[in-house]
């Protein structure tokens, strides 16, 4: 057994029907396990199991896995790509808990966020294809006479 298995951003990639057996033979491997996976509209190539927080806890709770979110520890770090800020979570063994010394206590109910740096992404990219969408709106109020004009 390890003493922490990671599965960083791999489980939506896997189809729900499948999802429980993955939580447990990660649970099989160790007592800890630092998880995270992408949250529903995250995005991305081949996300086919984009799932909030609280579904993942309830799968490693069937484990007897206590969910910790520990986010806060580096929420403003922009070093850390933004997706493993938002998604990711430390689950341990109850057995497992006594024997650790943890600073944040266990949440039966992980917060499902957006980051910051995820939500002005989406809201830059509406704008820019508003702005495309209205271009010729915008030609035309600036330019109402070359419009009607046609060819010469």
């Amino acid at each position: 057994m390890f003493s922490l298995t990671q599965s960083l951003e791999v489980a939506e990639h896997i189809d729900e029907k499948y999802a429980q057996n993955f939580i447990e033979l990660l649970t099989l491997t160790s007592d800890v396990v630092l998880f995270s996976a992408a949250i529903p509209n995250q995005g991305g190539l081949e996300h086919i199991n984009e799932q909030p927080p609280k579904y993942w806890a309830n799968l490693f709770e069937k484990y007897d896995y206590l969910c910790f979110d520990i986010r806060n520890l580096f929420w403003e770090n922009d070093k850390i790509d933004f997706w493993y800020r938002q998604n990711i979570f430390l689950y341990i063994h109850k057995d497992k808990i006594n024997s650790l010394e943890l600073p944040i206590k266990p949440t039966q109910n992980p917060m499902h966020i957006v980051h910051p740096e995820k939500l002005i992404g989406l809201l830059e990219a509406k704008t820019k294809k508003e702005n495309e969408k209205n271009k010729g709106f915008r030609l035309y109020f600036r330019h109402p006479k070359k419009i009607f004009q046609g060819k010469k």
